[in-house]
């Protein structure tokens, strides 16, 4: 396929998702950034899948591309060479290539797949958890305050151990091996009360606040990013160790949520009522 029809076709898709999503890359007037990035990551994307289509190259190897260039970006941002710290900021702000090259050439090869969808997800997950490592250590780096080491190994802890993600995981693998052993009753929706059922809507306030405050996408990473470009210039920490301590509350906050949602709200019963 020419790169036109490639372009094309790329531009389609990622609004028709991005909408699913509940935002629009044509969206300038309020998320005129998002609009931007979008345009620019397309267009490398395009680019790219343009000249690896006839490759033996595999869109899952690009997926793992992807969730490489996280890891790689987490060791330049740990580094204590100003260089290599910036070059960690380049590669967290264009690996998004890799996220939106893989599903192109799938598509273009005939070659989509749940575990391509997978290793795509996986590949976020790989770069959220390798940016907070890499962050904590410039920040120790920067400082020499060893208790941005303990923020960290508290932030990718909490991360880690939400309650909430490891009920949907046992749960789902409960049922991939025996359904019967989760759906232990057929009333179980009956012990389900009103109001156990209920939650205010200023815990959901607090939830969709938190979900989306200081989160693990682009235009976060990219806002960090750009106040460690600053603080590199200034030779000093100016904001990056505020927004530190913001994540990590953040993360505590999202962490309680997910504990008071399974241990007080009957969220596992509530699970296993959509997945019978």
């Amino acid at each position: 396929m020419n790169y036109i029809n490639i372009r094309k076709a790329h531009y389609k898709t990622q609004r028709k998702l991005t909408r699913e999503a509940n935002a629009d890359i044509d969206d300038w007037l309020h998320s005129p950034y998002n609009a931007l990035k979008s345009r620019i990551i397309i267009e490398l994307s395009a680019l790219f899948v343009f000249f690896i289509q006839h490759t033996p190259i595999k869109p899952n190897w690009i997926s793992l591309s992807y969730a490489l260039s996280g890891v790689i970006g987490g060791i330049l941002l740990s580094s204590e060479s100003k260089i290599m710290i910036v070059t960690g900021v380049i590669v967290f702000f264009f690996k998004g290539i890799f996220d939106w090259s893989d599903g192109l050439l799938a598509r273009l090869k005939k070659q989509t797949s749940e575990l391509g969808d997978v290793l795509d997800s996986w590949g976020g997950l790989v770069g959220s958890f390798s940016f907070l490592i890499g962050l904590g250590m410039y920040l120790y780096n920067s400082t020499q305050e060893i208790h941005f080491v303990y923020c960290m190994i508290l932030i990718i802890t909490t991360k880690a151990l939400d309650i909430k993600d490891y009920t949907y995981h046992h749960l789902m693998y409960k049922f991939y091996k025996n359904k019967k052993s989760i759906v232990k009753s057929k009333n179980i929706k009956n012990k389900i009360s009103n109001k156990e059922n209920e939650i205010s809507g200023f815990l959901i306030f607090l939830k969709n606040f938190f979900q989306s405050f200081l989160d693990d996408r682009a235009r976060t990473v990219d806002f960090i990013g750009l106040i460690i470009l600053i603080e590199i210039g200034y030779d000093k920490i100016i904001l990056s160790n505020f927004i530190y301590y913001l994540i990590l509350f953040r993360l505590i906050m999202i962490f309680l949520g997910g504990f008071y949602l399974v241990y007080f709200k009957k969220f596992i019963e509530k699970l296993v009522l959509k997945i019978k």
